[in-house]
């Protein structure tokens, strides 16, 4: 384990760093950093994220997690505010997700919340994928930090115990829905932004083609 004075004294070398981590991480590097985040379907998202929580072994890994995920539904599992429109707490960072867990008026909380992950994600990330849009994504992404090639992906973490999002009732649906209605609408405009950069991509690809 890196203890905290290993950490300060290394962290002037790091060069990647992965993992789910709130925007905002910058602010213990020294250097100058670039942030790159992939988006997924935000209904797959949430019964992928509860279903694997309740997969985990706890020989092996003990969620922390765990036990609440067991002791509720899927449905109650996203009514609790620390789990609700997680994406969006991610990209939107440490103190919009502190402001929107600790802040009554959901509305409020909820306009806030969704306005800096998209500010966020259009102007301070240097690029992002959509999961759901893979390959098109990397390509992207791989032309924006001008790398030569694509390195291969390896797929990990499966979740092998949970339904597909078809199968799931509507009452259910409908629930995740509400529970992450921020998300919902930042997958939405995400979808359109990176749309717009495909085509761009794509047009720039045939002219030169054609040249």
């Amino acid at each position: 384990m890196l203890s905290l004075e290993n950490f300060k004294a290394s962290k002037s070398s790091v060069k990647v760093v992965t993992g789910h981590i709130k925007y905002g991480a910058h602010h213990i590097f020294p250097c100058k950093s670039k942030y790159i985040t992939f988006l997924r379907c935000p209904i797959e998202r949430a019964v992928s994220h509860y279903y694997f929580i309740k997969d985990s072994d706890p020989k092996i890994y003990e969620h922390p997690y765990r036990k609440f995920a067991d002791s509720v539904s899927l449905e109650k599992f996203y009514e609790n505010p620390f789990f609700r429109n997680m994406q969006s707490q991610y990209i939107a960072g440490y103190m919009s997700s502190l402001f929107y867990k600790r802040t009554s008026d959901k509305l409020i909380s909820e306009s806030i919340l969704e306005n800096v992950a998209y500010q966020n994600l259009s102007r301070k990330y240097v690029s992002f994928g959509i999961l759901e849009n893979f390959e098109d994504s990397c390509r992207i992404i791989t032309k924006k930090l001008k790398l030569e090639n694509r390195l291969s992906t390896i797929s990990h973490k499966k979740t092998s115990k949970r339904p597909k999002v078809q199968d799931l009732s509507q009452k259910t649906i409908d629930s995740l829905k509400q529970s992450n209605s921020v998300d919902l609408e930042l997958y939405r405009k995400a979808q359109e932004l990176l749309g717009g950069r495909i085509q761009m991509m794509r047009e720039g690809l045939r002219s030169r083609k054609k040249g």
